[in-house]
């Protein structure tokens, strides 16, 4: 499908928020998942506003739909791999968001694999990937978790949709290709799991076997990124047959798979795209309901250029999750 050159304007949603100046949101339960040698693991569930849950479409001839459930959306916290946390308040707006619009939120743990680590890419390139497997295996414990315990917590484990930040985001994006091509760090979860939708803010695919491939498929994906973002990049780096992949690699990848997704670019923008969850939340719930709920294939890759999103080029990585 040809490129979409078009612009968005995100205050044509109608939809404006402001962050909560009230108490912190506190979740409903928060549960032990795994234990690792070097920690256990703890996810917080958030559950939806009463009466939200479900969405109704309309139909073409105007009339309703029938009801879907929306997706419990599985949250993985960004911050390089060497800090952040599941329930920073630096999250709190944007599970008040998800959950008044009827979300379930699962916030997870993951291991820090490079906390106290610096790193020179592309010399350090297979500690950095390390770093994703083993986020990426927590993230499939989490997941494996809510499989085995969906019925007691009223989740729909084939409802699930990842999304991540920064290098949350990396490690949504990996989980879902990891499964297409049912790597071996895979097979903790069911064969033929999938997971309903990947939202990436500001992510990329780490490969040392070449350029991604999804013989399988690929979950419904979206992709926001700014388009001057030099920390996760934009476009990506290959040496050989290791590669970071950036969002406009993927989307490329995505179209020439006939894949279900969304690309928006976030004209102006660096890795502040990371951090825009309460800005991006008209064009996300578009793709949750279009893409996700009614399973449609959607394919829109668009600019994005919103003049009261303020854009910060120069902001450094860590500034988004002190």
């Amino acid at each position: 499908m040809k490129r979409l050159a078009l612009t968005l304007l995100l205050l044509t949603a109608g939809i404006s928020f402001t962050a909560f100046a009230g108490d912190v949101l506190s979740p409903d339960r928060t549960l032990k998942y795994a234990s690792r040698d070097t920690c256990d693991l703890y996810l917080d569930i958030y559950e939806p506003a009463p009466g939200s849950a479900s969405y109704v479409p309309v139909k073409r001839d105007g009339s309703d739909g029938p009801a879907l459930e929306k997706p419990t959306v599985v949250f993985i916290f960004g911050g390089g791999f060497f800090l952040g946390s599941r329930n920073s308040p630096f999250y709190d707006s944007w599970f008040r968001i998800l959950t008044e619009n009827g979300y379930r939120v699962v916030s997870i743990d993951y291991r820090l694999a490079l906390k106290g680590k610096k790193l020179r890419i592309p010399k350090d390139r297979a500690t950095f990937l390390n770093a994703v497997d083993v986020a990426v295996e927590d993230l499939y414990s989490a997941t494996y978790y809510l499989i085995e315990n969906g019925q007691a917590l009223g989740i729909d484990p084939g409802n699930l949709v990842i999304m991540g930040s920064s290098a949350g985001a990396l490690t949504a994006l990996s989980a879902d290709w990891y499964l297409s091509n049912r790597t071996s760090l895979s097979s903790t979860l069911p064969e033929g799991f999938r997971y309903k939708g990947v939202i990436s803010l500001s992510g990329a695919i780490i490969s040392d076997h070449g350029k991604p491939a999804y013989p399988r498929g690929a979950s419904p994906t979206m992709l926001l990124h700014g388009d001057r973002d030099a920390i996760v990049m934009y476009k990506g780096i290959r040496i050989f047959n290791w590669g970071l992949f950036g969002s406009v690699k993927l989307s490329r990848i995505f179209e020439e798979a006939k894949a279900n997704y969304q690309f928006i670019r976030f004209k102006g923008h660096a890795h502040d795209v990371a951090s825009a969850f309460v800005e991006s939340w008209g064009l996300i719930r578009n793709f949750l309901e279009r893409n996700v709920m009614e399973g449609q294939r959607i394919v829109i890759d668009a600019y994005a250029d919103d003049p009261s999103f303020a854009s910060d080029a120069a902001m450094k990585a860590g500034a988004l999750y002190d």
